[in-house]
C-alpha cells in the first residue's frame, strides 16, 4: 500500500511516519510538502483560492504517483478537504478529523492547543460543526501557545515542547479533554509528565482511519 501524505511544514513528517511505522512498516510512504504555505497562513485569514490551488496540485501529483490514498497533514486546510477530494479519485482525508470527531463522541468540556491561529480557527469550527451534525452540546475554548511554531521552527525543539506541555498542565485544571490540533506538536507528548486529563493527537487515529478509507473502497 501506498500513502500520500501532504505537508505545509517539514515538522508534521516525524509523528505521522512514526505512526504508520509502528502500525503497519511496510506501507509506503510519500511526502509532498510546500512550506510556502505555512508562511501564507500566517498572511491570509480565510484561506485564499491561491493556496488551496497549490494543496489541490499537491493531491493531483501524489495521484499520479500511484497513491492508494492521501493524508491532508495541515490542518488549517480542513475544512476544505471535500473541495479537494473533488480533483482526485483516491480516498483523501484531513489528518484532524477522525481525531475531532472521537472528542466531540466523548463530550465534556474541551480545551485545544495550537502553535499558529489558523489551526485554532479551524478546530474550533470543525469540534461545533461535529458537535451540531451529531446533535451534541459541545463546550469548547482554544488558545495558541505563543512563540512555540518559531522555537520549532529555529530547530529548538526542547523549548517547543517545554511551551506546549506547560500550557497542558494549565489545561489540565480546566478542561475533561485536551487536543493538540497540529501533528507538529504531537512531539510534546514524548516527555510530558504524567496528566490527569486525556490528551488527543491526529498522527496515529488518522493514519488508522485513511488506511479504513483505502480498504473499504477497495471492497466496493
Amino acid at each position: 500500500m501506498k500513502i500520500a501524505l501532504i505537508h505545509t511544514t517539514v515538522n508534521s513528517m516525524s509523528p505521522i511516519i512514526k505512526a504508520f511505522n509502528k502500525i503497519d512498516a511496510t506501507i509506503e510512504l510519500m511526502n509532498f510538502l510546500d512550506e510556502g504555505l505555512m508562511s501564507d497562513l500566517k498572511k491570509n485569514s480565510p484561506i485564499e483560492f491561491f493556496m488551496l490551488k497549490r494543496i489541490i496540485t499537491m493531491a493531483e501529483n501524489a495521484e499520479k504517483s500511484g497513491a492508494d490514498g492521501i493524508l491532508l497533514a495541515c490542518s488549517a486546510f480542513s475544512p476544505y478537504v471535500d473541495v479537494i477530494k473533488d480533483f482526485v479519485n483516491i480516498p483523501l482525508l484531513s489528518a484532524d478529523m477522525a481525531m475531532l470527531e472521537k472528542v466531540v463522541s466523548m463530550g465534556g468540556k474541551i480545551g485545544v492547543l495550537t502553535t499558529i491561529e489558523a489551526a485554532r480557527s479551524t478546530a474550533l469550527h470543525l469540534i461545533k460543526e461535529i458537535g451540531d451534525k451529531n446533535k451534541t452540546t459541545v463546550e469548547v475554548e482554544g488558545e495558541i501557545v505563543y512563540n512555540a511554531f518559531d522555537e520549532l521552527k529555529n530547530g529548538n525543539k526542547n523549548q517547543h515542547d517545554r511551551l506546549i506541555q506547560n500550557k497542558i498542565k494549565e489545561f489540565s485544571s480546566k478542561y475533561d479533554l485536551i487536543v493538540l490540533a497540529q501533528m507538529s506538536m504531537n512531539g510534546a507528548l514524548e516527555s510530558l509528565d504524567p496528566c490527569n486529563k486525556p490528551i488527543f493527537s491526529s498522527p496515529e487515529i488518522s493514519a488508522r482511519k485513511i488506511l479504513e478509507e483505502i480498504k473499504e473502497e477497495r471492497v466496493k
